[in-house]
């Protein structure tokens, strides 16, 4: 019985360790590396990069040119509009196209999205706003709702009452559109500090997307015409001027898209698969173009696309890191497993385990140096086999856990600490 609580003490301290000691050694050994900061410029039709030489920033182009502050400004004109306009330098037109300054200040955006967006823990508490107020400045409603496995629920949020009759309203509507309970997710703006009120975007059991909003404190709710096909996963809804379309979403084929109030048809960026998990994304929007930029420690990449979503323009580079290869090398023989546990969103946590055959390479080494560590000894394999197993699949991480809790039959030999 010893035996058994000992071995049960070595796995659970071997768990642990392929929980904690891999994540602790990648945030040790990972280097955060410097991408330049790049803007299209559809005066040149090329990309103009800032780049850090000899302590100061430089703004130079693909083809090597560099610029002035002044002259940066006049060849990204969309983005420096502000500037320019109290230069008086703002062009009456760009590409033969007649400039106004209103609707260059409704089409600019900007939108950032970081893998840690994707891993954060959510309450399931939403607020939904009137949609309809007329009211210039939202207000924050004083009840918040909740999807459940039969239907939606809403609760004053001072006293956390279940307001029935509201409750019922919205979970009929949801029936009658033939909305599968409980939803997979549900994305939208809590924040009051928006123009106007798009409402939430949902997912039902079956995997059709539905649009929630509430309109003159009534249920609007429709049935979106975006395709399953599409896999969305994700939903980052963006309240602008023009109201051509509602956001952006993600597939899980690393499709990029954006929504339009067209039908709610999916416009896809052409550019290449978006590896969330890794890499981040920004666009800088105008009334010409958008400018969708991919990056993490691998490079950089650029991609110019029209209102049309016909890609521009593009450009790349990589980054060249021998130490962060030879650390990720080492990673793999050091760490035979690695458990994550995800996500954040939820508290039924994943389990998901990586392998690595070098690690387990590296562990024949291991044991074969344990039994070397026996004979030298004089202790008998018979009473080791268990250590030996752990040894062979664990490697070193098994072998600190033997340490740690010695059996009954080194404890008989002085100076026998190994096992």
């Amino acid at each position: 019985m010893e035996k058994v609580q000992r071995y049960i003490l070595i796995f659970v301290s071997i768990i642990i360790g392929f929980v904690f000691i891999p994540e602790f050694y990648t945030k040790l050994t990972e280097k955060d590396f410097r991408t330049p900061f790049i803007t299209y410029s559809s005066v040149l039709d090329d990309f103009i990069l800032f780049r850090r030489l000899d302590d100061n920033f430089k703004r130079i182009d693909t083809k090597g040119n560099e610029y002035s502050i002044d002259e940066y400004e006049e060849k990204t004109p969309l983005m420096n509009y502000r500037q320019l306009l109290a230069d008086k330098k703002f062009p009456d037109s760009i590409l033969g196209i007649p400039m106004d300054v209103k609707e260059v200040q409704k089409h600019n955006l900007f939108l950032s999205l970081k893998p840690a967006y994707f891993d954060q823990y959510t309450i399931g508490l939403y607020p939904l706003f009137e949609a309809s107020s007329g009211r210039v400045r939202l207000s924050l409603p004083k009840d918040l709702f909740r999807f459940t496995n039969n239907g939606i629920e809403f609760f004053d949020a001072k006293t956390n009452v279940l307001i029935k009759y509201k409750s019922d309203i919205f979970t009929e509507k949801f029936n009658s559109l033939n909305f599968e309970f409980p939803a997979q997710w549900i994305y939208g703006n809590p924040s009051p500090k928006k123009p106007y009120d798009l409402g939430y975007f949902v997912k039902d059991a079956k995997g059709e997307i539905f649009h929630l909003q509430m309109k003159n404190s009534k249920p609007s709710i429709y049935k979106t015409n975006i395709p399953k096909e599409a896999n969305i996963f994700y939903i980052s809804t963006y309240e602008t001027a023009t109201k051509k379309f509602y956001g952006f979403a993600l597939g899980e084929d690393g499709g990029f898209y954006e929504i339009s109030t067209d039908s709610y048809k999916l416009n896809k960026f052409p550019i290449p698969r978006y590896d969330y998990k890794k890499q981040r994304l920004r666009i800088f929007g105008n009334i010409l173009f958008k400018n969708v930029i991919l990056s993490d420690n691998s490079g950089i990449q650029a991609f110019a696309v029209d209102q049309s979503f016909f890609l521009k323009n593009k450009y790349s580079e990589k980054q060249t890191i021998h130490s962060e290869d030879f650390y990720m090398s080492l990673g793999e023989y050091l760490f035979p497993f690695v458990i994550h546990f995800k996500s954040k969103k939820h508290f039924n946590l994943k389990l998901n385990i990586d392998t690595s055959l070098k690690g387990l390479f590296l562990n024949l080494l291991f044991v074969l140096i344990f039994i070397l560590y026996l004979k030298f000894n004089n202790l008998k394999f018979s009473n080791y086999w268990g250590e030996i197993i752990f040894v062979l699949t664990f490697g070193w991480m098994a072998w600190f856990a033997i340490i740690a809790f010695p059996s009954e039959f080194s404890k008989k030999k002085k100076g026998k600490l190994l096992c």
